[in-house]
């Protein structure tokens, strides 16, 4: 494959950050790779076109490396057993200050593990403080069946920036 001028403007793309760190500045995005933004994989018209989640260094993008503590409890309150799973967020430019916009970035992370690790939530859980969420377990689940009653995951992240800073 050639490079055209939407290879180059990949290469400095904040979605591929990771990629190039791992193979060098001189790597160039592929069909296929995941986007940290979106979290998808990158399609080859996105290439060529250069995609709307595009960020040059010309500004800040934060990276924000989401902690998440998952226990699954039992009938008794007992943990039963736990997890860790650690997943990347790009916030483009903003950074979060409130506890409703930490909650996103919380929530979007939790979507992310459930996805990955088939995590047995449902949508009716709750937040016990902006970073404790704890929900039932969806009762026609394997874990369910074997007595998991509810699941708690607290969230802690850390945080640098990309770019140049405004």
């Amino acid at each position: 494959m050639t490079m055209t001028a939407a290879h180059n403007f990949c290469q400095f793309c904040i979605g591929t950050h990771s990629k190039r760190a791992q193979f060098g500045s001189a790597y160039t995005v592929s069909e296929g790779d995941v986007c940290e933004i979106t979290h998808r994989a990158i399609r080859e018209n996105e290439i060529k076109s250069g995609c709307e989640n595009y960020y040059d260094q010309a500004g800040t993008a934060y990276f924000i490396d989401v902690y998440s503590d998952i226990e699954y409890i039992d009938k008794q309150g007992n943990v039963a057993k736990s997890g860790k799973s650690i997943t990347r967020i790009v916030r483009p430019r903003e950074m979060p200050n409130s506890c409703e916009a930490w909650r996103d970035v919380y929530t979007e992370a939790l979507n992310i593990i459930a996805k990955k690790f088939s995590l047995p939530s449902n949508n009716e859980g709750r937040w016990l403080s902006s970073n404790i969420f704890r929900c039932r377990a969806r009762s026609d689940s394997e874990d369910h069946k074997s007595g998991i009653k509810t699941m708690k995951i607290v969230f802690t992240s850390s945080i640098y920036s990309h770019g140049v800073k405004a």
